[in-house]
């Protein structure tokens, strides 16, 4: 599977979760917005990988101008494994800012410690009150 392939089958898992979750209206946005997906208001972006423990992600200077103007901004992180169902990781705004860090170009850093509290399936399985 190419680079290619695998982003744009995290967008439409990350479209069909957001679906399964009753955010009925989400929908893929035309590239160079800096995000993906808009979906009740929140501009997603999407992250696919195919590594166990990736990290980093690129994030490119439309991503940041995006992150700057939306307060209501996401990265989706989706780990599209051989095996099972895909692992999502949703990192909020503040999250973002905090672990993004200036290369050549932008990154996000992703902490192993902290991509626990992000998946979105262990929340399910064990809900908490935030």
């Amino acid at each position: 599977m190419t680079n290619k392939e695998i982003e744009l089958k995290a967008v439409r898992e990350v479209i069909k979760y957001e679906h399964d979750i009753r955010r009925k209206k989400a929908k893929a946005v035309k590239q160079g917005k800096g995000y993906d997906i808009i979906s009740r208001g929140r501009c997603i972006e999407v992250k696919g990988t195919r590594k166990k423990n990736p990290r980093w992600v690129s994030f490119q200077h439309n991503c940041f101008e995006a992150l700057q103007k939306e307060k209501s901004y996401f990265v989706y992180i989706v780990k599209i494994l051989k095996a099972g169902q895909p692992e999502f990781y949703v990192i909020p705004r503040k999250d973002v800012i905090k672990h993004l860090r200036l290369k050549w170009s932008w990154e996000l850093k992703l902490p192993v410690k902290e991509m626990q509290k992000w998946n979105i399936l262990k929340q399910q399985k064990n809900p908490k009150k935030r």
